[in-house]
């Protein structure tokens, strides 16, 4: 065991060094934009596939599930409102089996994460860590619904300017400094500081002005403009609470020498190894629910093992290396249920993997083209043939577990007929195995990114029934931003993991045009009045602060997205984690990609 805490040089001969992409540079409006790499392998949040999904989509776990949920943000004593117009309290996880104290968990991670500073990340690895070793000020259950975790009540001004949070007593940091409304102001002040080099929170944050201290244990903070997603992404890991002691370090200290709140405390960071965290034995406010209990977590510590190499992660649960494998591969799974291995399922939040069109190139800059590929596309061959039938089938925007998800099955659905007599109705005429019209072929340049082809395989081979050919490009993900901007693309595939409908104005708004920006629809110049009116419904969207005007605002966004077939869902994503039996209590969070170990007990 090695006892220097901090990053050391050890090695692991068994585990394959070929770490996969995290680190996609990427600004969302309220992001969490994960660009999808092509296939079945990538790292969540910056990559897409690889998971498997159970064929239930309105299922936030196999062990627990949730309807379509919308978030109130009244304050404690939030609810989610599920799709059955029922409300839901989040009530608390039942681990599987009595929770026992003590033992050490140890995590197959597909990856290493690049810091711990939550700060200046965009890798869902890293926040894979950050769960155990931060608290935020507010926490989401799997349905969405808010409750307190370091702010006891928090209260929104009537314009949407204004935060007041009243926050817990007794909360200390790893390090004994006390947590109160001077480290809530250090921490929400160090996210828009230059020096720090926040990423996605400095985004997140939206137009943050200043925080007030109020007293000990309350603060105001004031923002320049209405912000409605400002008290949900007080409860992302883009924003946990650091002892403001960390000032005295080097920035780039800060993530190898991570000092929190949450039910473990940092120990060792091997490189190219593991992470370990160890019981904070002082912990005693943990938020109930989301989860079982108050008090120490049960477990002694948690080893984050890395393992990029799918196969080699498999390899290692089935030796007992690990107890956990995150991203398990859909190949996997039944022979794995069936050797006793226990399964847990996320399902993602955002934007499901899929097709941005571009409404201003040939063939898709015909209404009729984009409608053909999204009536036409045999999404349930793709499950079968690609993800052995565990990712389930997409079709919409946003994924049914999106607060403000607007279900759109019933315009878009398989229907081959209807696909070819779109075409045939706009002068498109069958010559050999192929649409023409005017002399042109309707084909499609579709361009994956990452290094895997196979779901545009998948794809090319699901559309050629209805008469559409399509010319493949599988091009690094340094590409992927001139291949958008530029529009040399029909189709281009992507991701975008989000907790929050605004990921929409990302990709659609035209604000987000440029060489940086992620619009690549371009409908601005296809249909310009159309690129208004959609602009101003983004804009309404993120500005509004009443959460039930924003689900009919962006169920307006929605429906002009699939009137006019700009995105071309195929899938929606899961994260699939496979543990020994054994371990008990386990909880994914809120977007389904991250496990909360807090709860985990190990029997003997």
């Amino acid at each position: 065991m090695i006892e220097d805490k901090g990053r050391t040089g050890k090695k692991d001969s068994t585990v394959v060094r070929k770490l996969d992409t995290l680190r996609v540079s990427r600004r969302s409006f309220v992001g969490w934009a994960a660009i999808a790499a092509s296939g079945a392998a990538g790292t969540l949040l910056a990559a897409c596939g690889g998971g498997d999904s159970t064929a239930t989509v309105a299922s936030q776990s196999t062990k627990s599930s949730s309807g379509t949920a919308a978030t109130t943000q009244a304050g404690a004593g939030t609810v989610a409102s599920t799709s059955a117009g029922t409300t839901a309290s989040g009530t608390q996880a039942t681990p599987s089996i009595e929770a026992k104290q003590g033992g050490h968990l140890t995590i197959g991670q597909a990856g290493e994460p690049d810091t711990l500073d939550m700060y200046r990340t965009e890798s869902s690895i890293s926040w894979e860590v950050g769960w155990a070793i931060f608290d935020t000020l507010i926490i989401a259950d799997e349905k969405l619904a808010l409750h307190p975790d370091l702010a006891t009540k928090w209260e929104a001004a009537p314009d949407g300017t204004v935060y007041s949070f009243t926050l817990r007593d007794g909360v200390k940091f790893h390090d004994g400094t006390p947590f109160d409304a001077a480290a809530v102001k250090f921490n929400l002040d160090r996210t828009v500081d230059p020096a720090t080099g926040s990423l996605l929170s400095i985004v997140d944050i939206g137009p943050y002005d200043r925080t007030e201290i109020i007293d000990t244990h309350n603060v105001k903070v004031t923002l320049k403009s209405p912000y409605g997603v400002f008290i949900r992404a007080m409860s992302l890991m883009e924003f946990p609470m650091l002892s403001p002691k960390i000032a005295d370090m080097a920035v780039e200290d800060v993530g190898q020498h991570p000092i929190g709140t949450g039910p473990f405390k940092f120990k060792q960071w091997v490189t190219q190894d593991h992470i370990e965290v160890e019981r904070f034995a002082d912990y005693n406010w943990g938020p109930s629910p989301p989860y079982a209990h108050s008090g120490p977590a049960y477990l002694d510590g948690v080893t984050f093992k890395f393992i990029p190499d799918a196969p080699t992660r498999v390899a290692a649960i089935e030796a007992n290396e690990v107890d956990a494998i995150m991203k398990t591969p859909g190949t996997d799974v039944s022979r794995l249920k069936g050797e006793g291995y226990e399964l847990e399922t996320g399902l993602q939040t955002g934007m499901p993997t899929g097709f941005i069109v571009n409404t201003n190139r040939f063939p898709t800059d015909d209404p009729a083209v984009r409608k053909a590929i999204n009536l036409g596309l045999n999404r349930d061959q793709i499950s079968k043939g690609l993800y052995a039938g565990q990712e389930a089938p997409g079709y919409c925007p946003l994924t049914p577990t999106t607060f403000a998800y607007w279900d759109c099955t019933g315009q878009i659905k398989y229907d081959p007929d209807g696909a070819k007599s779109a075409l045939e109705g706009a002068g498109w005429t069958k010559k050999g195995d192929f649409y023409q019209k005017d002399g042109k072929t309707c084909k499609l340049d579709v361009y994956i990114f990452g290094t895997d082809g196979k779901p545009g395989e998948a794809f090319q081979a699901a559309i050629r029934p209805i008469g559409i050919d399509c010319n493949l490009q599988v091009v690094p993900f340094t590409q992927q931003k001139d291949v958008g901007f530029s529009g040399k693309h029909s189709l281009m595939l992507g991701r975008f993991d989000a907790p929050d409908p605004s990921i929409l104005t990302l990709l659609f708004h035209s604000r987000n045009i440029g060489p940086d920006g992620f619009t690549w629809t371009h409908l601005n110049e296809s249909n310009p009045d159309l690129q208004k009116q959609l602009d101003d419904l983004l804009d309404q969207g993120t500005n509004e602060p009443d959460q039930e005007k924003r689900k009919e605002i962006y169920a307006k966004v929605q429906q002009i997205i699939v009137d006019e077939n700009m995105f071309i869902a195929m899938k929606y994503d899961a994260m699939l984690v496979m543990m020994n039996k054994k371990v008990s209590g386990w909880k994914m969070n809120d977007l389904g990609y991250q496990p909360r170990i807090y709860d985990v007990s190990i029997s003997s």
